[in-house]
Formats: C-alpha cells, sequence, structure tokens
C-alpha cells in the first residue's frame, strides 16, 4: 500500500502543477479541476466523510462544463442543470456505489468525446495534427477504463490502479511541459507532403 500512497501523493503534487502550464489556454479548467479532484477527494476521505463519489461526479460534471466556450456553456446551461438536478436525485437516494460508477463511466466517456470533436476541429482548421491531442485523448481513455475496470474488475484491482496511476502521472508531466497554445510536435498535413514540426 506504501507505494500507492506515493504514487497518490506524486499525481496530485503533478496535477496540481499541470493547470500553471495550461493558464491562459482553453483547458486551463478543465485541468484545474483534474488538478483539485484528488486533493478534495483525499481531503473528503480524511475526514471519513461519505461524499467520494458524488464529489467525482459532480467534479465530472465541472470537467464537462469547461469543455464549452462561454457562449455554448450559456446554450446549454439550462439542459445542464436538470440533468444534475436528475442525476444527484438518483445519488442521493441509491444505496448501491456501482451505478456511481456508470455514471462516471457515462460523462467521461462525454468527455472523451467532446475532446476528439476538439481534436477534429483543430485538425482541419490548422491543417495539423498537434500531439498535445493525442495524449489527451489517451489520458480521458485511461480515465474511462479505470472506471470501467472498477465494476467489472477485468484487470487486477492493486496492479492496475498503480500501472494507470504511474502512467497518468508520465501523462500529468507532458501536460506540464506542452499546451495546446504552444504545441511541440505537431504534425502538418499537407497534400503534397507531411512533415513534423
Amino acid at each position: 500500500m506504501k507505494l500507492a500512497e506515493t504514487l497518490i501523493f506524486i499525481s496530485i503534487l503533478i496535477w496540481i502543477i499541470v493547470p500553471l502550464r495550461q493558464f491562459s489556454s482553453r483547458y486551463f479548467n478543465f485541468f484545474l479541476i483534474i488538478g483539485a479532484t484528488d486533493l478534495v477527494v483525499r481531503i473528503v476521505r480524511y475526514f471519513g466523510w461519505s461524499l467520494n463519489n458524488s464529489i467525482y461526479v459532480f467534479l465530472t460534471f465541472l470537467m464537462i462544463l469547461a469543455l464549452f466556450s462561454k457562449n455554448e456553456r450559456n446554450k446549454i446551461l439550462p439542459y445542464y442543470l436538470g440533468i444534475i438536478i436528475i442525476i444527484f436525485s438518483v445519488l442521493y437516494y441509491n444505496t448501491n456505489y456501482i451505478i456511481d460508477f456508470y455514471i462516471l463511466i457515462v460523462l467521461s466517456f462525454f468527455i472523451l468525446i467532446q475532446i476528439f470533436l476538439h481534436f477534429f476541429d483543430d485538425t482541419l482548421k490548422n491543417r495539423e495534427v498537434k500531439l498535445f491531442y493525442i495524449i489527451f485523448l489517451l489520458y480521458q481513455i485511461i480515465t474511462v477504463v479505470k472506471f470501467f475496470n472498477i465494476i467489472t474488475a477485468t484487470f487486477g484491482g492493486y496492479f492496475y490502479f498503480i500501472i494507470s496511476t504511474a502512467f497518468q502521472i508520465l501523462l500529468g508531466l507532458f501536460f506540464c511541459f506542452v499546451n495546446v497554445k504552444k504545441p511541440k510536435l505537431s504534425f502538418k498535413i499537407s497534400t503534397t507532403q507531411t512533415e513534423l514540426s
């Protein structure tokens, strides 16, 4: 368990640093919420409150909202608030924690779709494939699989947690150095040739 606790501590530290590097980029708020999530959950666990999954769901909702522009948020906000009320009503009366993880999988998968749409839009607009988006998608895929694994126990729980957390730390380190405004390792798309920039 010492290894798991050490990785959690390193993960919290790395993901608190990430928003500083992403400051003023379109994903600053998203990474800020990721950075706060593990820290908030650890504090909740320390005090023995039984709100862990509800906090994850709430913060995941905020992550989704953070992926939209201000104009888009204004348009979807009424529907969004309605969905939040329904889901938290289910969580309030729900006694089976597995339902929480089904909700988290759906929300995390929605985030994955949004990131892919941003990636697709950016690629078409700038005619280049940014490594930032590839890593961003990879991070979110790992998150979805993590929640899926909690329900299905497809992979060894402790072993998978160690591997996936270590990998997400590495991805966090990537985001400490690269943001979407100043991408590195982007592949230019051309009708005649493709070059690495």
